[in-house]
């Protein structure tokens, strides 16, 4: 669609005198996306998504996300929160759908029927203020005049060029309007979800007892507990996701600019449990999410129903190619158990092999064909195709919950059968394991696993016994074959994100992408035995019933390089495999956590701590979870997590997560390294280069 001036503007201009009108080139018309990321449209009245648009965009002023958080904590009311947080707190739809498990037809649209849609603008003439303050502007989408101080507002479509012109006394102005839509898929873990995180955190106001929040240190539950609601609880993933963030930021940088987020990370997810094979979540109540995260984004971005390639139950799902399979032994890697272990139901990504004839009794639940392996393809031709995926994910791959667990849980316990069921499944590589003549208990547990044939960490990075087979680098390799393959992405298009370390005290001379000297590396670490200031407490809640009352929690420094250690072997063989592979890697933000060690800022015990006359006790009533700290940890600690989504199952889930400190960390890095990658292909230009070659050959024609 074009809109061009109206004839009966040309002859107003005709008849307008000569005497005191503006030079053209000295006045230009300026214009704006009001509401630039596409989540806000789903979210009620346009008025309504274009303020929520206006306070939450990432303004120049801010500086990047550190200056748009302190600015949202000085200027929302209560502090910053999650714009997500008034619409669940009162049961209104959100763009995400929990009870069907995906997004609503109001974000969907932008890419299902994007040549359809269209944006509003705002539009402005800017020149010599003095000039046009007392000036009338005609716009050729008006039939009336304006002051020429006033901006003016119209609907533009989304995927053309709009061509506007406003006449000032003689002098007439064009101006392009061509929008940039931007489409953009997040996948990934918990790190990518917002885990630690959500949308609307527990409220302690007015929860007291009388012995205050002993309760907390204890897990005696004696009290009704802070609810805590995500704007997906079975994924717990959140507006602070870093992946929401940068996509957030990516859309504010950028008038002319709108940005389609499309949100599948998942709490827990793995390589083949939750991205390539529907997840199982313990959350409200288990079983398996409808579809793998690769399928959900097919679905989703595809404008015709996904293929049916026969009429037999199913039909709509294949089995892996041999092209994505790229000559791997998908049978070479191990997997992490869960409760529905696909340890015993291991699968090959085809329909009806393990996996998938053990979901059959899922299916049967849900009267549908979810949940079940194999893979969706969109018709030739009817795929939106993502601009950028960013993804976040191996850490589960390789134990990452059980490695933190087996660092922060004491070594000693009460009885073996206490340790069989709080000691993780995961152990680390022998040479970074306690001592056994110190903590026998530990020592057998791993011993015991090891004696079952159950991998530990380093078999996990590197594979067992087979070269690189099983390897942490072949998995990922996989995943990326199969995310270019069904989502016609190139290599470049995959922004995937460094773990970060919130061990270290100092940063690195090394590169971001290569090993760190674990050795010499200065690592915090809490004083060993029992403290009850200890940053890590509230791990507690997280233990059945109140067998940890009187449990050890901390994380030594000598813990702390062990674990740096691993997570460091595993950080390489990431990057190795996603610059083999042409990945677009953000080795950046590894570091970025540097300065904002877990061991920083406010509330770091828990609110009733000591009880004598050394106590550092606070009042829980001012817990503030999204607070800005310019010296702020950025991860959760134990405590942190126990104020912020007190329960049972989720309170060791949050730990050692990104805080929303950590989450702008994150975020900035890898919207800088996105923006970097857009003008990179706005320089590259096919058309310019076309002109230019066309303009070359005519010279050698003279």
């Amino acid at each position: 669609m074009k809109i061009r001036v109206i004839p009966f503007l040309f002859a107003l201009v005709a008849a307008l005198p000569a005497a005191g009108t503006l030079v053209a080139q000295d006045v230009e018309i300026n214009w704006k996306i009001s509401n630039r990321f596409a989540t806000f449209e789903a979210l009620g009245e346009p008025r309504q998504a274009d303020a929520l648009f206006e306070t939450y965009r990432v303004r120049p002023e801010d500086g990047g996300l550190e200056g748009w958080h302190a600015r949202l904590d000085r200027t929302l009311i209560g502090g910053t929160t999650s714009p997500f947080a008034s619409f669940l707190e009162q049961g209104r739809p959100l763009h995400w759908n929990p009870e069907t498990g995906e997004h609503r037809d109001a974000i969907l649209k932008y890419v299902k029927n994007e040549d359809a849609q269209r944006v509003r603008a705002r539009l402005w003439v800017t020149g010599d203020a003095a000039a046009l303050d007392t000036k009338e502007c005609w716009w050729s989408f008006r039939d009336t005049p304006l002051p020429c101080t006033e901006e003016v507002e119209l609907e533009i479509p989304l995927t053309e060029v709009t061509e506007v012109v406003v006449i000032i006394e003689r002098d007439v102005i064009e101006a392009r309007l061509e929008p940039e839509h931007v489409v953009i898929v997040g996948m990934g873990d918990s790190y990518g979800s917002g885990e630690g995180n959500p949308d609307v955190a527990a409220q302690w106001k007015g929860i007291t007892s009388e012995r205050g929040h002993e309760w907390l240190a204890t897990s005696l539950f004696r009290l009704p507990l802070p609810d805590r609601t995500w704007l997906d609880d079975r994924c717990n993933r959140s507006f602070f996701s870093f992946q929401n963030l940068a996509a957030l930021e990516t859309a504010s940088d950028d008038p002319h600019r709108f940005v389609t987020f499309l949100h599948y990370a998942c709490s827990g997810a793995e390589v083949f449990d939750g991205l390539l094979a529907p997840q199982f979540v313990s959350a409200k109540g288990g079983g398996y999410l409808p579809y793998s995260q690769v399928n959900m984004a097919v679905r989703e971005l595809c404008a015709r129903p996904v293929r049916q390639d026969s009429d037999l139950p199913r039909g709509q799902y294949t089995d892996v190619t041999s092209e994505e399979l790229d000559g791997i032994d998908i049978t070479a890697f191990d997997r992490r158990p869960y409760p529905a272990s696909v340890n015993w139901f291991p699968t090959e990504l085809q329909k009806n092999d393990a996996l998938d004839r053990y979901m059959r009794q899922f299916r049967g639940t849900t009267g549908s064909d979810h949940p079940s392996v194999g893979f969706f393809t969109c018709p030739e031709g009817a795929l939106r195709a993502p601009d950028f995926l960013f993804l976040s994910v191996g850490g589960n791959d390789i134990g990452f919950a059980d490695l933190v667990k087996y660092a922060l849980l004491p070594g000693d316990y009460d009885s073996g059968l206490v340790a069989f069921f709080t000691l993780p499944e995961v152990c680390p590589p022998a040479e970074y394991r306690v001592d056994p003549r110190i903590y026998p208990t530990v020592a057998e547990h791993c011993l015991r696993k090891d004696l079952n044939g159950r991998p530990h960490a380093g078999d996990l990075i590197y594979g067992r016994g087979r070269g690189d087979a099983g390897s942490i680098g072949k998995r990922m390799e996989l995943l990326y074959n199969i995310l270019e393959y069904r989502l016609d992405l190139p290599a470049k298009a995959i922004f995937q994100t460094q773990y970060p370390d919130p061990l270290r005290v100092l940063p690195p001379k090394a590169p971001a992408c290569g090993p760190l000297d674990t050795e010499a590396a200065v690592v915090y670490g809490s004083a060993p035995g029992r403290d009850p200031f200890s940053a890590w407490e509230g791990l507690k809640l997280g233990a059945p019933l109140n067998i940890a009352r009187n449990w050890t929690f901390n994380l030594t420094s000598e813990e702390g390089h062990a674990t740096l250690a691993i997570f460091d072997r595993f950080r390489v063989e990431l990057a190795k495999a996603a610059q083999a592979h042409g990945i677009s890697f953000v080795c950046e933000t590894r570091d970025a956590f540097i300065g904002h060690g877990w061991w920083r800022g406010y509330g770091l015990n828990l609110p009733n701590a000591g009880w004598g006359p050394n106590d550092r006790r606070w009042d829980a009533d001012l817990w503030a979870p999204y607070a800005y700290d310019p010296k702020d940890r950025a991860i959760r600690t134990g405590n942190d997590s126990a104020m912020t989504q007190p329960a049972s199952s989720s309170v060791i889930a949050g730990a050692v997560h990104p805080n929303l400190t950590g989450h702008r960390l994150l975020a900035d890095r890898l919207a800088a390294r996105v923006e970097d990658e857009m003008a990179a292909r706005k320089a590259f230009n096919p058309g310019r280069i076309g002109d230019m070659l066309r303009g070359l050959g005519n010279l050698g024609d003279q």
